[in-house]
């Protein structure tokens, strides 16, 4: 489960920089920002908070912090749109390959809690 939370924890410092380039170079286009906003908001965030209330409820502990450093300046400053665009489509689909990611692990520990239960 630590791994899952430092992947949405990553992913969300690139999905925030996504956002925050959306909103400074596409003068006035906030759908895409909007977009983001609300996969911050509902997705990832409400992910992270329930991974954290697992970890909690099995007096766990979340031993990283992720914060913005794990984002090179590199990909901070792109002012050309067809580089940013790729970058957010990479963050985009790599964020996809996360939630597959989760999901599979979770199939896998929820499939061992069952095994448990019918020893």
């Amino acid at each position: 489960m630590y791994t899952a939370y430092e992947f949405l924890a990553r992913v969300a410092v690139f999905l925030e920089q996504a956002r925050i380039d959306e909103i400074m170079y596409e003068y006035g286009n906030k759908n895409f920002a909007q977009d983001i906003l609300d996969i911050e908001e509902q997705g990832i965030y409400w992910m992270l908070c329930q991974l954290q209330l697992a970890l909690h409820a099995h007096s766990l502990s979340i031993d990283s912090q992720i914060t913005r450093e794990v984002m090179k300046q590199e990909f901070r400053d792109m002012t050309d749109r067809a580089t940013r665009h790729n970058r957010d489509f990479i963050i985009l689909r790599d964020f996809a390959k996360v939630l597959n990611y989760i999901k599979i692990e979770f199939t896998i520990l929820s499939r061992e809690e069952l095994e448990k239960l019918d020893l």
